[in-house]
Order: structure tokens, then sequence, then C-alpha cells
């Protein structure tokens, strides 16, 4: 049987040079290079700030924290993503509620979405109540897949209408756009993923990227204890 790997990363004299010149600096933890990475991608992507973090699952769940996703709380995510996508929802005590994706994109049906909370849940006082756990209806995590961006603008719709938070999962999709609009640019903080098997790799790591200093700053603050 032929192996096929999921991916081959490649490396040559320059990224050794780097990474002896970043030991030979002491820094190790964040520092002046971390900084100038975060400015770089969030300059690449079109937005204000970028914040590194361990790993893109990390930056899932202190986006989701800081954007105060919580128990008591349903948070649609499509069913065709890794897993980490729910797990940062279940990391902040909400509930992942997993709706369907369209086979043509792979990227969440929004149609689907919308047809799915008429059927799932009640408004109550501007509201969205699930009618079985009376869980409120309170956000929304489109994935951008294979470096395809999802329908942001019908999401953002969406939430809109039913009032929720919209946090993309970037994980694949590092410089993926819409026309001349890069994914996490349409309003809504993103996560993006330097896992070795995406498009750039830090060895692992990944970014919240978002323009709005307040949640910036509150990610900064979570991402020293994560």
């Amino acid at each position: 049987m032929k192996n096929i790997p999921i991916m081959k990363p490649y490396f040559d004299e320059d990224e050794a040079k780097e990474a002896a010149a970043a030991l030979a600096s002491g820094w190790v933890a964040q520092g002046p290079r971390v900084a100038e990475f975060e400015k770089a991608v969030a300059a690449y992507e079109g937005n204000a700030y970028g914040v590194a973090v361990s790993s893109c699952t990390a930056a899932l769940h202190l986006g989701m924290i800081a954007l105060g996703f919580g128990s008591g709380d349903d948070v649609l995510v499509p069913s065709y993503t890794f897993v980490a996508t729910a797990n940062a929802v279940e990391y902040t005590g909400a509930t992942a509620v997993p709706v369907e994706v369209d086979i043509r994109t792979y990227t969440i049906d929004v149609g689907w979405a919308e047809k799915f909370i008429q059927s799932r849940y009640a408004e109550k006082e501007g509201r969205w109540i699930n009618r079985k756990s009376g869980n409120r209806l309170a956000g929304i995590i489109p994935v951008n897949e294979f470096g395809l961006c999802a329908d942001i603008p019908a999401v953002n719709a969406l939430a809109k209408r039913y009032g929720l938070k919209v946090f993309e999962d970037s994980a694949c999709a590092l410089g993926a756009k819409i026309g001349e609009t890069h994914e996490g640019c349409f309003g809504n903080p993103s996560a993006v993923s330097f896992h070795p098997r995406k498009s750039i790799t830090t060895g692992e790591g990944g970014m919240i990227l978002t323009s709005d200093i307040e949640l910036m700053e509150h990610v900064r603050k979570l991402r020293s204890q994560s």
C-alpha cells in the first residue's frame, strides 16, 4: 500500500538560521520576534491586531471566552470541521450545536442553519431560546475550509437577524478572501493555524486576528495564562 502523507513540511538553511537566531536571542517565549510576526500576519490579512498563541485551538478558545460565550449558551458550528471547532466552544461551558454544510463548498449552509434555528428555537424577549434545553442561542462559528471562505456576508446577515456573535475559524484558510476582502475582515475576529500541515508553520501555534482593540487587549491578558 502506498503511503501518501497528509503533509510534508519543507525547511532549508534559512529556517535553520532563523531558529538559531531566536535561540541566541534568549527569547523563547513571546518577545520581539513574536511581536514582529503578529504585525506581519495581521497586516497581510488586513487586520489591526494579531495575538499569537500556542495553537489555533487555543486561539479559538480564548477568542470565545473574550466574546463572552459560556454556560447556558448554544453556539452553531458546521458539522464538517476538525473537532477543535466544537471543543473550543465546549471549553467555555457553552454547547456546540452542529449544523449542515453545503456539499459544494463544505462550508456552513446558511439557509439550512436558518431553518434549523426556526425549528429548534423560540424567540423570547429578543433572544432565541432552545425549545428543549432552554439554552440561549449566542453565536455561530463559520469555518473557512481548505483555503475557501464560507459565505461570510450571509453568515453576518443571519447573525444580525438572530443577535449572534460571529467568530471565524480560519485554521485552514490563511490568506483566503472573497473578492479583495480577506478572512477575518468582515467585522468578525478570526483564528488561524500554523500547524505543520498548514500553508505556513511555526512548528505549532495559532493567532487571533481582529481590529477590535478591546477584544485584542482581553485576549492578550488571557494568553499569559493559557
